[in-house]
């Protein structure tokens, strides 16, 4: 099932750093061979597949925009990139496909750095050699530890960069302890209230406007456009309107968050999509990846996807609050699959201190789930090892426990294990026996197949018998496209794009197939350095092939003056504070209403509606809080999104309305 919060992630610590030229791996080339993604949609290869189902045909362009750089992406990674680029005195243009920017950099808590000047105030010491050890370890050194040098390098000068352009830290520094598990080394720079939803995104996405930065919400890119050589010269765009735009560039940079909302790449990757639950901000269609690939560059095959164990679906139970630490983590359970079959120890990742690994080994199993089994005993063992929590959330495990069980949710009880088992669905005599069989390991004190140790080993005796379903839950995937060190994409033929660059979720080559956790903010930081690389590479190429002139902008057709006013509306309600709320909702706003003046004045003075005369204007809008989820209590946040729901108005003397339904009408 796919669902839309937004997630934690110690993640993501989501960055990446600067570092001009650290030299290119091979020639630059060009792809000799490429299928368009239009091309390829009515082909099942999911690498080439736009899963918008939209097939770009040139000639309903409706409009071609120039400008020196073009970024697809408004996440933690496109904002980093945008603010640099602004700072370069690139004209930018930044197309996001959702009606705000952050994507899963909403969510992100902190951010990885070494030797920061932070870190020197609090006497914070980090060896280098531990970060490459604990990183290059686990994928057993099959990263290219090059990447961790360079991020290494950047980081410090990557995070004072970002706070000197407003980003705000809230003063604390530790390795993550949240949970059962925790990283090795203090190196997680924890955004403002716990999120970069609140100490991030607002203030890179200002100063990224104040650098003159093209904001453009709902704009979702599409594919490649190519000039005559067959070279990238832009990107085809659908914008908020339905309309084909071609956002001509010099330079390219993608960072559209991974591909969680693109079913046919997450099957690709082995999820079964009717257990599937997505926890991470929606709008990540792997645009970028499948464009990129669909010019040739080559797929980076060591994918890592941050999921997590799940006990029920939807049912207003935190993601990684109390329940999860205390009954999906593993441990004192017996984890069987749906054939009734023993599969890995479940304490994997209380061993190995990875709260991601313990999803691997469900992953495999058959639809991706298992079944975790346990007792009385075991369940009362785990209310109270995580009592403390449980009151510091609020949360009453029992109350939760029994809203599955009333609702049918993921979770049987049984009086006798056949009872159980009967209720759960599953094979009766094949489920007694398993569990028969692992009673006799922990009489006996050794589990002779996988090696559990014996503290978590505890017998399935004592009624009632608990039988829960853990299902995947995903934030996100990292990575898809293979990049050099400059963000570049390599070509499948050799070579890299020489104006294209991929950054953030979309190529991330940090790990491989496993997330470490024992750094942690590495991946943040990971989307900052390429957001800096990235832009300070294309201005290099501007520099070298001329800034593109952009032409005055014509007022000459009410349709297009009409979008204009409303992009502005749209977009400024993602700073602007309106003082209302969900309860509002939906909410008539008039240029008529005082309280509203402020905000018009910024409307009428916006990009180019500063152009037009806007004589009248009442917009209604629909005001929806979504939750940034965290793994702290008080890191929890809300924040209002708006979403314009119909205009009308008077621009250059012409009355037009629009709808979500009807869209734009000229009178």
């Amino acid at each position: 099932m796919f669902a839309g919060n937004i997630s934690r992630r110690n993640l993501i610590g989501i960055s990446a750093a600067g570092l001009a030229a650290t030299g290119l791996a091979g020639n630059i080339v060009m792809p000799v061979a490429r299928a368009s993604a239009s091309e390829a949609t009515a082909d099942t290869d999911v690498q080439t597949i736009n899963c918008s189902g939209i097939v770009v045909d040139p000639t309903t362009v409706t409009e071609t925009i120039y400008s020196d750089l073009l970024i697809v992406g408004g996440g933690f990674a496109g904002l980093a990139a945008a603010a640099q680029a602004g700072e370069n005195g690139l004209n930018t243009i930044l197309i996001e496909s959702q009606s705000v920017l952050g994507g899963n950099g909403q969510g992100v808590e902190g951010t990885f750095a070494v030797d920061s000047e932070f870190q020197k105030e609090q006497s914070i010491e980090v060896k280098k050699s531990i970060i490459m050890q604990e990183e290059l370890g686990k994928p057993q050194w099959f990263v290219n530890g090059l990447f961790y040098k360079d991020l290494i390098q950047t980081s410090a000068e990557n995070i004072k960069w970002a706070t000197e352009k407003g980003a705000v830290l809230s003063g604390l520094i530790d390795n993550y302890p949240i949970g059962p598990t925790a990283g090795k080394v203090d190196t997680f720079h924890w955004w403002k209230n716990g999120a970069a939803g609140a100490g991030y995104i607002p203030f890179m996405s200002e100063y990224a406007r104040q650098q003159g930065v093209d904001i453009r919400l709902n704009n979702r890119g599409l594919e490649f456009s190519y000039d005559e050589d067959g070279k990238v010269d832009g990107v085809y765009a659908q914008d908020a309107f339905g309309d084909i735009v071609n956002y001509k560039a010099r330079a390219v940079i993608l960072a559209t968050g991974g591909f969680a909302n693109d079913p046919k790449r997450c099957v690709r990757y082995g999820f079964d999509l009717d257990e599937l639950e997505l926890v991470g901000t929606p709008g990540h269609y792997g645009d970028g990846i499948n464009m990129a690939i669909a010019g040739g560059a080559a797929e980076y095959t060591g994918v890592c996807c941050l999921k997590y164990n799940r006990i029920g679906h939807d049912f207003g139970i935190e993601t990684f609050g109390p329940f999860w630490s205390a009954f999906c983590f593993g441990g004192a359970f017996l984890w069987l699959n749906e054939n009734c079959e023993r599969f890995v120890d479940e304490a994997c990742a209380l061993e190995v201190g990875n709260t991601i690994s313990q999803s691997a080994p469900i992953h495999l199993q058959p639809h991706t789930i298992c079944y975790s089994i346990f007792d009385a005993t075991v369940y009362q063992q785990q209310k109270d090892a995580w009592k403390d929590m449980a009151d510091e959330w609020g949360d009453d495990l029992d109350e939760q426990m029994q809203g599955l069980i009333d609702a049918g949710d993921d979770v049987w009880v049984g009086d006798t294990l056949e009872e159980a088992a009967e209720n759960a669905g599953l094979d009766v005599d094949a489920f007694v026996s398993a569990v028969n069989e692992y009673n006799a390991a922990c009489d006996a004190g050794e589990d002779d197949w996988f090696g559990k140790p014996v503290e978590y080993m505890a017998k399935i005796e004592t009624a009632p018998f608990y039988i829960t379903k853990i299902h995947p839950t995903m934030e996100g995937p990292l990575g898809g496209v293979k990049i050099d060190r400059t963000f570049r994409p390599v070509l499948d033929q050799g070579g890299v794009m020489e104006n294209v660059f991929v950054i953030g979720l979309d190529s991330m080559m940090l790990y491989r197939d496993v997330y470490p956790m024992d750094v942690p903010g590495s991946a943040s930081a990971e989307c900052l350095n390429g957001g800096r690389v990235s832009a300070n590479e294309a201005a290099k190429i501007v520099e070298e092939m001329g800034s593109i002139e952009v032409a005055a902008y014509d007022s000459s057709d009410a349709r297009t003056n009409a979008k204009q006013v409303i992009m502005a509306i749209s977009e400024l309600l993602t700073t602007c504070d309106l003082g209302l709320t969900k309860d509002d909702s939906p909410a008539t706003v008039s240029m008529d209403d005082a309280k509203f003046a402020d905000f018009f004045n910024q409307v009428k003075a916006y990009k180019n509606v500063a152009n037009l005369t806007l004589d009248s204007c009442v917009f209604v809008t629909t005001i929806t809080s979504v939750l940034s989820q965290t793994a702290r209590a008080d890191s929890q946040q809300y924040h209002n999104h708006y979403s314009v729901q119909s205009v009308d108005m008077t621009v250059n003397g012409v009355h037009v309305t629009y709808s979500t339904g009807e869209g734009i009408v000229v009178e």
